[in-house]
């Protein structure tokens, strides 16, 4: 009887670990979205692909959304600066920390710094 309970409580378990493995590759599948999102970004910007005057809606389509914003504005004008940062995958690209930084004017992209 007791290896009865034993067994049965083995397998009720199971379940448990295959959904532990789907979130990790969830979790590493949008950690490589993100990464390949940041490198597109500068090779655009590198391309010209995207330039001065881009939305910034265009660049949140093609790039997804930035780390970070920072606005400021008033009535008759506005900024923002959006940073997309890297996202190391391994060991050796940990010391690859470089924000890409780009910089709207009123709703218009006018300058980035990678």
């Amino acid at each position: 009887m007791r290896k009865i309970i034993l067994c049965l409580l083995m397998l009720s378990l199971l379940p448990l670990t295959g959904c532990a493995t789907d979130e990790k590759e969830k979790k590493l599948t949008a950690i490589q979205d993100r990464k390949k999102q940041y490198e597109d970004l500068i090779a655009a910007l590198q391309r010209k692909t995207i330039g001065k005057g881009t939305a910034p809606s265009t660049v949140r389509t093609l790039f997804g959304e930035p780390n970070d914003i920072f606005q400021s504005g008033f009535s008759e004008s506005s900024i923002e600066i959006w940073t997309y940062m890297n996202v190391p995958v391994s060991k050796e690209e940990a010391n690859d920390f470089k924000p890409v930084k780009l910089y709207f004017n009123d709703s218009k992209l006018v300058e980035w710094r990678i």
